[in-house]
């Protein structure tokens, strides 16, 4: 069932049994709604019990896998009622299957020169790509770089000026790729985009003609040589867009429209592209636009795609984050696209998420960035030890 008509279903149920309002400490009024839609604080309790049903009762099992693994005292919260009352006999849920270690390794310290702070990174075969903003002095005006990192040392064995400089503000973002030259977004204070690949043999820079602006914060990834993005230039909402990166020639896409979603990764065969579609997480075959849910563990954790360890398996950063609930851990979690079974990591009782986790040849890197005294910051990078 799709996590709309959970949400929606949970408001009737509210209505018909008042349950928050015999249950008002499990579900506190929730917040930044709109004062009209919502007037009252019952309606905003209404809300707080309605978001915490939409995402099914996987939630549940998830919740008590971080309690268990950090020896954390059993807490009454939202999500542990509606498992035991709302959900009652439910058996669809995945398998939350034995945690697995991730071990991170002694870390590699890289240090930017001033006023230059990291803009993105991703891992591919050759190691890391980090793109980095630097400002100039007096002047504030901003430019662009991005760097060929090598693995496990940590050492910079290229770096590239883009040819989008001058302007006030800065920001961007390098996508992850399968192989083929890579690709940058970079967008400035207005919030126009330009997008670039680069030969990074010659050390130049092309700018791709999108057919359609780019939405600056829907994500991005390479696959197969063609670049997918999110374009925000429809009458309908957001629309799903490919690009040819060798020619800039457009690449047929889905007809996947909505009013919010972001491009994550796409599946190691390149055949089909992972979605966040509002809360769900969607496989989009691109022959054929047909769209497989993936499950999501939903607000009990937070996750963060990382990559896919195998035609099989996607790894997520995992952050604990529920509704009326008081822990905050952060770890990993394994999704079996198989058995659509979860796994968290043994260890997932960190006070602090990683930046970034990056996949570089089939090895997870944990990327850190810590400001410096001299008004710069420093890259720390972690390997990440996972089972095989």
């Amino acid at each position: 069932m799709r996590t709309p008509t959970l949400h929606e279903l949970a408001h009737a149920l509210d209505r018909e049994e008042a349950i928050t309002a015999t249950f008002p400490g499990l579900f506190p009024p929730a917040e930044g709604l709109d004062p009209e839609m919502y007037p009252t604080e019952e309606d905003r309790r209404n809300e707080t019990f309605a978001r915490a049903c939409e995402d099914g009762p996987t939630a549940q099992g998830l919740e008590r896998a971080f309690e268990s693994a950090c020896n954390l005292p059993v807490l009454p919260s939202a999500d542990r009622y509606v498992a035991d009352a709302v959900f009652i006999g439910h058996t669809d849920v995945p398998v939350l299957v034995d945690g697995f270690t991730a071990s991170p390794g002694a870390p590699v310290e890289l240090l930017l020169p001033e006023r230059t702070y990291v803009g993105g990174v991703t891992g591919d075969a050759d190691g890391l790509l980090l793109l980095t903003v630097t400002y100039v002095e007096l002047a504030r005006v901003a430019y662009a770089t991005l760097h060929r990192i090598t693995l496990p040392d940590g050492a910079i064995v290229g770096s590239w000026r883009l040819p989008l400089e001058g302007v006030s503000e800065l920001s961007g973002q390098v996508y992850r790729r399968d192989g083929g030259p890579p690709v940058v977004r970079l967008v400035n204070g207005a919030g126009e985009t330009a997008t670039y690949t680069l030969d990074e043999a010659s050390g130049t820079f092309r700018e791709l003609p999108l057919d359609a602006p780019a939405s600056a914060d829907s994500g991005g990834v390479v696959t197969h040589g063609t670049f997918w993005y999110i374009s925000s230039a429809t009458d309908t909402g957001l629309a799903l867009r490919g690009v040819r990166v060798a020619d800039g020639a457009p690449v047929a896409a889905p007809a996947l429209t909505g009013s919010w979603f972001t491009l994550w990764d796409a599946t190691p065969a390149g055949d089909a592209l992972l979605v966040l579609d509002e809360n769900e997480l969607l496989l989009v075959d691109l022959a054929s636009g047909a769209t497989t849910p993936v499950d999501r563990p939903g607000s009990v954790l937070d996750v963060d795609l990382v990559g896919w360890l195998d035609d099989q398996h996607l790894l997520f950063g995992a952050r604990a984050h529920t509704i009326g609930w008081a822990h905050r851990m952060n770890g990993y979690a394994r999704y079996d696209r198989e058995a659509g079974a979860w796994a968290l990591s043994e260890d997932p009782c960190g006070a602090d998420a990683p930046w970034r986790t990056v996949l570089s040849a089939g090895a997870a890197w944990i990327v850190n960035v810590e400001g410096t005294d001299s008004g710069g910051q420093q890259v720390l990078l972690r390997p990440l030890t996972l089972p095989a």
